[in-house]
């Protein structure tokens, strides 16, 4: 469950006491309310040792604007390679 309009960030330790770093980048949740989302770690399944996650908010994350919710809503992010403006 996370807060539409914010943005979180997915972390990862391999131990609940170890720090934990970035897995993903920053991903921006679209909708208001409580809405639902995912993310996969490719190969997480596999990996050995056992890793632990959890999900960050951003604090002052800002809420989106229109452009960043097309984006959102056209490619499923607003800072993957594809959502990038293009100069032609």
């Amino acid at each position: 469950m996370a807060v539409g309009g914010r943005t979180n960030v997915v972390e990862v330790a391999s131990g609940l006491t170890n720090g934990f770093t970035s897995l993903s980048s920053n991903i921006v949740i679209a909708g208001s309310g409580n809405v639902t989302t995912n993310y996969l770690d490719v190969g997480g399944a596999t990996n050995s040792p056992t890793r632990f996650y959890r999900v960050r908010l951003i604090d002052g994350s800002p809420a989106l604007t229109p452009f960043q919710f097309w984006q959102l809503s056209y490619f499923n992010c607003t800072d993957c390679a594809q959502a990038r403006p293009r100069l032609i």
